[in-house]
């Protein structure tokens, strides 16, 4: 079986689990592979025109068919004759018995609510770093699908910070938040109840490094915190050069509530309003209704 690694650094593994160099050193024989991958799920059939006006558009047609059937050919020949599948003289598809992909295991977790295995595939962008040369197409069919994975794997992360949440566990949330940080456009009400739960559990210091990613990514559209997440910050400051050895006494262990008692009111994902950065309104940032609940996995 062939193996694609797609989300994240691209590799690709024969059957004996070593690199397929020869594959790996060809860009756009790469990235048609992973097309044939990627484009419409395991087995999909592609119509050779498709993959000429995303990996040739610019060649004259004779050529461009004779580019693809020479690519066609090396991908046979490099990882073996059965897994290309042809239909008629105009259709090819991979055999979806003979090739894996990251990319599929993790849209599968999702949808059978395996959110962890679903993070545990996410290791970054999708095809990261793959550029191909002359090829607009294939960059403009390939990012708008990298951003989707991007949210589906952010909205994944912050449904787990927001179970952990539910639980009182103090390590989950601060693992699963930062992660679903750097994934999903920041929300900064969702950013200032992850810093309401950190501080009110004892992580002081994580409340204030959510912060400061929040403070870094205004200050780079020009745009500032609001006034409560302002005030929150200052209440974290101040109870922190208060607290002393009582600190240093507080539970924190993984998998346990950091202390007893009732979780808070707003946990991330049950807020009323969503403030995210980028918007146009009085004090720099645009405030929406949201009345869907809990962040929801792109469908």
């Amino acid at each position: 079986m062939v193996q694609l690694t797609a989300l994240g650094t691209v590799n690709l593994l024969g059957d004996d689990g070593a690199p397929l160099g020869a594959v790996l050193r060809q860009p756009k024989r790469l990235g048609l592979l992973a097309y044939l991958f990627l484009a419409g799920g395991p087995g999909r059939f592609h119509r050779r025109d498709r993959l000429l006006s995303l990996f040739w558009p610019d060649r004259e047609p004779a050529l461009g068919r004779g580019a693809l059937r020479q690519a066609l050919s090396f991908l046979s020949r490099h990882l073996g004759p059965e897994i290309l599948v042809r239909r008629g003289l105009h259709e090819v598809a991979l055999d979806p018995i003979r090739v894996d992909c990251d990319a599929w295991r993790f849209q599968l977790a999702v949808h059978q609510g395996r959110l962890e295995s679903a993070m545990s595939e996410y290791r970054g962008p999708l095809l990261d770093g793959l550029y191909l040369s002359g090829s607009q197409e294939f960059d403009q069919w390939l990012e708008p699908v990298r951003l989707d994975f991007q949210a589906r794997a952010g909205a994944v992360a912050w449904e787990l910070c927001g179970r952990a949440m539910a639980r009182g566990y103090v390590d989950g949330v601060s693992r699963w938040g930062h992660r679903a940080l750097e994934l999903s456009a920041l929300d900064e009400d969702c950013v200032h109840w992850l810093m309401h739960f950190l501080a009110r559990h004892g992580d002081r210091a994580g409340a204030l490094r959510v912060f400061r990613r929040l403070e870094d990514h205004l200050q780079a559209l020009e745009l500032s915190p609001s006034d409560p997440t302002l005030a929150l910050v200052a209440e974290i400051r101040s109870s922190e050069s208060r607290a002393g050895r009582r600190d240093s006494d507080a539970p924190h262990v993984v998998g346990r509530r950091a202390f007893p008692g009732p979780e808070m009111d707003h946990p991330v994902g049950r807020r009323s309003g969503d403030r995210r950065a980028g918007g146009d309104r009085r004090g720099g940032l645009d405030r929406r209704r949201d009345r869907s609940g809990s962040p929801a996995l792109s469908k």
